[in-house]
Formats: C-alpha cells, sequence, structure tokens
C-alpha cells in the first residue's frame, strides 16, 4: 500500500537494503500493480568492495556480497522494465538502516547481529510517518541524498 496509495502522486521510492533478497520479490509484486506510484527507485546499499571485506572478515554471512550484487541487479532490471528510473548509491559508513520510505511513510529497522555475531537486517522494520518526526523523516532523505553514487 506504501506505494500504490501511500502517495498522492508518482514519487520516488528510497530502498536501503542489506543483501537485498527480499527487496527484489516485494517490488516484483508492486509492479504487477495497476496503480504504481514510484518514478524512480533510488537503492541505497554497501558497496561491492566493502561488502565482501566484511564478508572475509566474518562480519557478515558467507554469500552476502554475491547476493548483493544480484538483488541489486534484479531491482535495476525490474525497475527498467517498469520505465521507473533506478539509481544505486553507497553507504560512507555502516549502514545505519535498512527499509524504505516513499511520499510521507518510511519503514525502517536497525541493523543488527545474528547469533554469530554477524551483522544481520532481517530485523522488524518500524513505521514512521514524516508528519509525526519530520526532522528524523528529514534526516532519512539526506542519508539517501549524500550517499556515494555508484560509479
Amino acid at each position: 500500500q506504501m506505494v500504490t496509495m501511500g502517495a498522492s502522486r508518482a514519487s520516488t521510492l528510497y530502498v536501503s537494503i542489506g543483501s537485498g533478497s527480499y527487496t527484489g520479490q516485494w517490488l516484483a509484486s508492486v509492479f504487477r500493480q495497476p496503480t504504481v506510484k514510484i518514478s524512480k527507485i533510488v537503492l541505497l546499499a554497501l558497496s561491492a568492495k566493502e561488502a565482501k571485506k566484511l564478508e572475509s572478515k566474518g562480519m557478515l554471512r558467507p554469500g552476502f556480497a554475491s547476493a548483493l550484487k544480484s538483488n541489486t541487479v534484479l531491482v535495476s532490471d525490474q525497475a527498467n522494465e517498469a520505465g521507473v528510473r533506478f539509481e544505486c548509491r553507497h553507504w560512507v559508513r555502516f549502514p545505519d538502516f535498512h527499509g524504505f520510505l516513499h511520499g510521507s511513510v518510511a519503514l525502517v529497522g536497525k541493523w543488527d547481529q545474528d547469533g554469530k555475531g554477524q551483522w544481520d537486517v532481517h530485523t522488524p522494520l518500524v513505521e514512521l510517518l514524516k508528519d509525526n518526526d519530520p526532522e528524523k523523516f528529514k534526516a532519512l532523505i539526506s542519508t539517501f541524498k549524500n550517499a556515494a553514487l555508484n560509479s
């Protein structure tokens, strides 16, 4: 509903991912809806280099970097097929959050460590409405806009 009824007009969907395993599946179902209100997708993720480095140190699960790469391609392909602009940006530090932001609604969760001490983003998302906390909402959007553009 966030991207079909949540915004009054088509706007940017901001997505901060871990490996992106859920995002591709979710967007596939979103793009099958007749009332999608997405003009652009801005994906925020670890760079491939940083993901490989953290994976080799045992901070991310084995296969994280390759899953991230394939899921980023999947999201890009889905956006292109739907006629939606796509932009990939990279965290300039360790990620603060994962989740989605569209219109005046954000669903965000913190990165957390699993029982093996590996960072895992399969954590619950909490709804944040722009009207309820405009400063926090503005900070989330700034995080996306200030992230390094994938080169």
